[in-house]
C-alpha cells in the first residue's frame, strides 16, 4: 500500500490489473484473454462473466447456450449467487 501511494503522489498511476499487476487489457481480443486466464484459476465471478458472454454473444465470442450454462453451473459451483439465478431462468 505504501508503494501504491507513493505512486499515486508523483501521479505516476498505472491502470492495472487487481489480480495480475499486469497493465489493462485495451482491445476486446486481450479482454477475453484476461478473462479466460481467471477461468483457469477458477475465479467464479470471471466463469460467470465468461458465461454470460456466450449467452448473450458478446466480446466477439459466438452465441452457445450449452457453453454458458456449462460455466454457469461451474460458477455456481463455486458459490457464485448470480450464476444460481440465471440458471434458475433457463
Amino acid at each position: 500500500m505504501l508503494a501504491a501511494d507513493e505512486e499515486i503522489k508523483k501521479c505516476n498511476i498505472k491502470d492495472l490489473c487487481a489480480f495480475c499487476r499486469t497493465p489493462m487489457p485495451r482491445t476486446l481480443k486481450e479482454q477475453v484473454k484476461a478473462i479466460k486466464k481467471r477461468v483457469k484459476l477458477k475465479d467464479p465471478v470471471a466463469i460467470f462473466n465468461l458465461g454470460c458472454a456466450y449467452y448473450s454473444g458478446m466480446w466477439g465470442l459466438q452465441q452457445d447456450m450449452n457453453k454458458a450454462l456449462e460455466l454457469f453451473y461451474q460458477a455456481a459451483d463455486l458459490g457464485n449467487c448470480n450464476a444460481h439465478y440465471s440458471i434458475g431462468n433457463e
